[in-house]
């Protein structure tokens, strides 16, 4: 019995000794990054960079209504896509409370926000450059959507699917499709 006791108590000390309680480290790794698709090819870029925040006046389309003052952010990204063409992806846009950036951007502003400007540049062939931006066209649909912000890290998640005319030639359109942003740093 004596034996058989001391076991026991044998076991039970090295079991509760060497158990040790296993430590989990957990890290978030964000990977900041915006991505769309434009005439079959997918364009992705990691290097993006925001424009200091300005203060812009909006006036409506209806005269009738008074003008709105929006903080403008501009988002600036470029990268190649799958064709080896260097593009350079500009997207402004109007907010009217900049601490609360989450909602949807259209041409028409809204109280809240609106979507004033987008530009695509490919800068691949220097002797001619191709440029795009926001089609003046009402029955264009563009949206611009941020879907999540940190306050606290500043970052902001989103989809956008744009429609672009041709600077030089308005009835030559492009749309950017399945368009994503990742923890983007604003």
């Amino acid at each position: 019995m004596k034996k058989l006791y001391f076991l026991f108590v044998f076991l039970i000390t090295n079991v509760f000794f060497c158990c040790s309680p296993d430590v989990v480290t957990v890290q978030v790794i964000r990977n900041p990054s915006i991505k769309f698709n434009l005439n079959g090819a997918s364009w992705k870029s990691d290097k993006y960079s925001f424009a200091a925040p300005s203060m812009v006046v909006v006036y409506p389309d209806d005269p009738t209504q008074s003008a709105k003052q929006y903080t403008r952010m501009v988002l600036q990204a470029s990268g190649s896509d799958d064709k080896n063409n260097n593009l350079q992806l500009i997207i402004s846009f109007d907010v009217a409370d900049a601490n609360q950036l989450v909602g949807t951007y259209t041409p028409a502003h809204n109280l809240q926000r609106g979507l004033a400007q987008v530009q695509l540049f490919n800068v691949s062939n220097s002797n001619n450059l191709e440029a795009h931006e926001l089609c003046d066209d009402n029955t264009v649909t563009s949206s611009f959507q941020i879907q999540k912000q940190s306050s606290t890290e500043r970052l902001i998640t989103g989809i956008f699917q744009i429609t672009l005319c041709n600077i030089r030639d308005t009835t030559q359109k492009i749309t950017l499709t399945n368009g994503i942003l990742t923890d983007i740093r604003y």
